[in-house]
């Protein structure tokens, strides 16, 4: 009954239950929910914004009825974690929307979010950077994970000086980064899938075309959120200042508020 009212078995092609979206969810969930690419560009477009703007505000009215306040290191966990992969689906999956649910247990100090699209998987988007050689899916969710990473962007790219939002790489390293110190962080894309938390790392063979992410935050552990994003983000720009090809610095929108 859950995952029929979810809309989890739509979302993956069986006729049974809620579609994505049909469920209102509540003050502790988000059912499936479906975002267009090409809606998102038009209506930063209308709005005369960048498109990170828009995603941003998404992200963080869905952060603040999660954690019940727009304010505090919980919004500024799960705003910036869905800020960023959500970016990622749409600057470099090239499918045509992402799927989403969110489910916060406050009783158990438990958040989940799962995010998935159907676009090109991690390997291809990053075989456009042509400073990077990747062997494997896994080899990929790796490089992915590395701070200046990206395929988009990379030594030799003329920048557009007016995106803050423009791509630097750096938004999956921080995220992963975040969810490995206040929980668990799952990468699936190709034939792989990469798991971390603060003391371990884990891999599985999991075949899977295009891209998913999981994240589990403990709430109890959610604590000094900028600090940390910002400590990463400097330990970021020194390991991509020694790695040829990469992005040096993260984006000026790759901040906390």
């Amino acid at each position: 009954g859950y995952q029929s009212h979810m809309g989890f078995f739509q979302a993956i092609g069986i006729e049974h239950g809620n579609k994505p979206g049909d469920a209102a969810g509540g003050e502790n969930y988000l059912p499936m929910t479906s975002m267009n690419v090409a809606a998102l560009r038009r209506k930063a477009d209308l709005q005369g914004v960048q498109r990170g703007d828009v995603i941003q505000r998404d992200a963080e009215r869905m952060a603040d009825r999660l954690a019940r306040t727009d304010e505090g290191d919980i919004f500024d966990a799960l705003s910036y974690s869905l800020r960023e992969i959500m970016r990622n689906v749409a600057e470099h999956s090239e499918a045509p929307d992402v799927r989403f649910c969110l489910q916060h247990w406050p009783t158990k100090a438990r958040v989940h979010l799962a995010l998935l699209d159907c676009g090109i998987g991690v390997r291809r988007s990053l075989e456009r950077n042509p400073h990077l050689r990747i062997e494997t899916d896994l080899a990929a969710l790796r490089l992915a994970l590395r701070p200046g990473i990206s395929g988009k962007m990379y030594e030799g790219v003329a920048r557009d000086e007016n995106n803050r939002w423009e791509n630097s790489g750096y938004g999956l390293y921080l995220t992963s980064r975040l969810a490995a110190h206040f929980g668990n962080f799952w990468f699936f894309s190709g034939s792989s899938a990469l798991a971390m938390s603060a003391d371990r790392e884990r891999t599985e063979a999991c075949p899977f075309a295009g891209t998913a992410i999981r994240i589990s935050l403990d709430t109890r552990k959610i604590k000094r959120t900028k600090g940390l994003v910002a400590k990463c983000v400097a330990e970021g720009e020194t390991r991509a200042a020694a790695t040829p090809g990469t992005s040096k610095s993260a984006s000026k929108g790759s901040q906390v508020g």
